[in-house]
């Protein structure tokens, strides 16, 4: 992906699109593509499927508050944010509060523009 090579990323994801192991990966890929409604369904799908796995799931709120935001979808973001804090603090991760304070800064600079 960073590359560039969408083309070849995807077809190297498309097989395992069922599965929630893939989903960041797939969401990233439909953000470059422009493409954010089905990198919110992907990060919704992998969501899903990780119950009680905090720090994936944790990775997975971050990008939808910022999937959220391209998507012009504030609120969205809002509720990912939550989910993310809520995640935070169950698991006293120094990784997942920082993903807070970047989330909020990504709200806060979207609600500026």
């Amino acid at each position: 992906m960073m590359q560039g090579r969408l083309d070849e990323v995807s077809g190297l994801l498309a097989p395992y699109a069922g599965h929630f192991e893939v989903c960041e990966q797939l969401a990233r890929l439909h953000l470059l593509r422009d493409e954010p409604d089905l990198a919110a369904a992907a990060l919704n799908r992998g969501l899903h499927d990780l119950v009680g796995d905090r720090l994936r799931g944790g990775r997975l709120l971050e990008l939808l508050v910022e999937v959220e935001l391209a998507r012009d979808h504030p609120e969205g973001a809002e509720l990912a944010l939550e989910r993310l804090e809520a995640c935070a603090m169950a698991s006293e991760s120094p990784v997942l509060r920082a993903a807070v304070s970047l989330s909020e800064g990504r709200i806060s600079m979207y609600r500026a523009q």
